[in-house]
C-alpha cells in the first residue's frame, strides 16, 4: 500500500512538470510572436507634393535630378529648374546655395522652389543630394506653359493659319536661346524688363515645339489685340 501512494506522488509530480514546461513553451512562442509583429511595423512614406501652376497642370514631385534638367546643365546657358527640398532652406544652405550659382525664386509648394542656376552649378545638385538635402529638381514642364483652354480656343478659331500669342521668359534670352525662338515666333514686339515678354504670331501647329524650350516660361493670349490676331 505504501508503495503504491509513492508511485501514485511519482506520477503526479511528473504530471505537473509536464504542464509546467508545456506553458513555458507556449509563452515562449507567444513572446516571439509579438517580437516578430514589431519588427515588421511599417515606416510611413514621405509626403507627396504635388504642385499646381496657373495653367491648372498638376505635377507629382518624383525623387532625384531629372534626365532633361542634367542634359540642359552641360548648354552652358543660365537654367531655370524646379528644386525642392526635404526641408526649407535655412540661412547657411541659402549661403551655400548662392555661393555655388544657384538663387532659389518664387516658392510653389513647400519647400520647393523656381530657381536660376548659372552654368556649371550642376555639380553641387549632386552635392545636395548625396548630403540628402536635395528632393528632386526638373525642368519647368511643358504642360505647365499654357493652359488647355486656351489652347482650344486658338485650334477652334485659327487650326491652319498663323495666331497671335504673348511668350513670357525666364530671363533675358542667349543668342542660341533667341534663334530657337524666332525659328517658330515672328516676333513683332519685345518687352524686355523684369518680366521679359515676347509676342509675335506662330502657327498653331509649332506651340508645342516652342512651349519645350527651356527659356520659355508660358504662352498666352496677348494682351493688346492685334489685327487679325485672335
Amino acid at each position: 500500500m505504501e508503495n503504491n501512494t509513492k508511485k501514485l506522488w511519482i506520477l503526479l509530480l511528473f504530471c505537473l512538470l509536464f504542464f509546467a514546461v508545456a506553458c513555458s513553451g507556449g509563452s515562449t512562442q507567444e513572446n516571439a510572436g509579438v517580437a516578430t509583429a514589431v519588427v515588421k511595423t511599417k515606416v510611413p512614406e514621405p509626403k507627396l507634393i504635388v504642385i499646381t501652376f496657373e495653367s491648372g497642370y498638376e505635377l507629382p514631385l518624383a525623387r532625384g535630378i531629372t534626365e532633361k534638367l542634367r542634359s540642359e546643365l552641360t548648354t552652358g546657358e543660365v537654367v531655370y529648374p524646379i528644386i525642392s527640398f526635404r526641408e526649407t532652406p535655412d540661412v547657411e544652405l541659402n549661403q551655400r546655395l548662392t555661393t555655388n550659382g544657384i538663387q532659389l525664386g518664387d516658392v510653389l509648394a513647400e519647400a520647393t522652389y523656381l530657381a536660376t542656376m548659372a552654368p556649371g552649378a550642376g555639380e553641387f545638385l549632386d552635392t545636395l543630394e548625396q548630403e540628402g538635402l536635395l528632393k528632386t529638381a526638373l525642368l519647368f514642364p511643358a504642360e505647365a506653359k499654357v493652359s488647355n483652354e486656351f489652347m482650344q480656343q486658338l485650334f477652334a478659331a485659327a487650326p491652319d493659319k498663323p495666331v497671335f500669342v504673348e511668350v513670357r521668359l525666364f530671363g533675358i534670352p542667349s543668342t542660341v536661346q533667341r534663334a530657337n525662338i524666332e525659328t517658330l515666333l515672328n516676333v513683332r514686339n519685345e518687352s524686355p524688363g523684369p518680366v521679359y515678354l515676347l509676342d509675335g504670331e506662330i502657327a498653331v501647329q509649332d506651340i508645342d515645339e516652342l512651349l519645350t524650350l527651356p527659356i520659355v516660361h508660358s504662352v498666352t493670349a496677348p494682351q493688346l489685340a492685334e489685327p487679325g490676331g485672335l
